[in-house]
């Protein structure tokens, strides 16, 4: 670190947490994006009264699968499910829920899906809301991913993709890392009606053809020039 001359994070959030740890003179951010191919589907309007979510993770504390999982144990909701996908200790799973006394029937651990098939997955389960709760996550790729099919995020604080986002508008972010936020931001998301439901849905495509690798490359190019003429 001490050999830095110029610095690129992912996110403000990645970046204020190198604050004072490098030799950077300057550092910059740029926002991560994800590929868009023209042949993926995108999510339908809504017409129906269930609500589907998960949570794309690999780890379970740093991604914040207890306020999570404690928080739609909490909710109410007769056609509720929640797909965790990725890997997910099932061991520990099942301590958590039975320590919090959290009824199971409604979560589903899928296990890795490969990348390939994850799009047509989600879209077949008709997932409403991708959510992230996570307690450090410097972007969180799964972020634009699940945006480009049309499907809206719930973000932690903690995640450098929430700085793309406009809250309650193309996505929601929780005000603070605890279940009460996070079933507000559920809650947010159920009081909308169909007709609003399917306007987010519009938005949240529109937000994440920001959100391309195209665009991260032109922003690439942009600061590698400032960073020429800075040293002529």
């Amino acid at each position: 670190r001490q050999y830095i001359d110029y610095a690129i994070s992912c996110s403000n959030f990645a970046k204020d947490s190198y604050t004072g740890l490098t030799s950077a003179k300057e550092h910059f951010v740029t926002f991560l994006g994800a590929d868009l191919s023209s042949n993926f589907q995108t999510k339908k309007n809504k017409s129906d009264n269930n609500l589907h979510m998960c949570c794309l993770a690999n780890t379970e504390k740093r991604k914040g699968l207890d306020i999570l999982i404690k928080s739609f144990g909490k909710l109410e909701h007769t056609n509720k499910k929640l797909f965790l996908i990725g890997k997910i200790s099932k061991k520990w799973f099942i301590s958590y829920c039975e320590e919090y006394k959290i009824e199971v029937e409604n979560i589903i651990l899928t296990g890795p899906i490969p990348q390939q098939n994850l799009a047509d997955f989600l879209l077949n389960q008709e997932i409403d809301l991708h959510i992230l709760a996570s307690r450090f996550d410097s972007f969180g790729m799964v972020v634009p991913e699940t945006m480009s099919l049309g499907i809206a995020n719930i973000l932690s604080p903690f995640v450098g993709a929430s700085e793309m986002l406009e809250n309650n508008v193309d996505g929601f972010i929780m005000n603070s890392l605890n279940t009460a936020s996070l079933s507000l931001c559920i809650q947010n998301y159920l009081r909308l009606s169909t007709q609003e439901k399917n306007t987010l849905i519009r938005k949240v495509l529109k937000k994440s053809k920001q959100m391309t690798w195209d665009n991260y490359n032109k922003r690439i190019h942009l600061i590698f020039d400032k960073i020429s003429t800075i040293n002529k």
